[in-house]
C-alpha cells in the first residue's frame, strides 16, 4: 500500500491506495523519453572498458 498522492497539488493525502493511481498519475505527468534523457554530470564520466 502506498501513500496517495493528491492529484491537484502533487503532494500525500494522508490516505493510503492499493490501486494503480499514483502510477497512473506519475505516467500522466512524466514526459515521455525523460527517464533516459543524458545526465550532464554523467557524461562527464569516464566509461569503465
Amino acid at each position: 500500500m502506498d501513500k496517495q498522492l493528491d492529484t491537484s497539488s502533487g503532494d500525500y493525502t494522508g490516505r493510503t491506495t492499493d490501486n494503480l493511481q499514483n502510477a497512473v498519475y506519475i505516467r500522466l505527468l512524466t514526459p515521455l523519453g525523460s527517464w533516459w534523457e543524458e545526465d550532464s554530470r554523467l557524461a562527464a564520466a569516464p566509461v569503465a572498458a
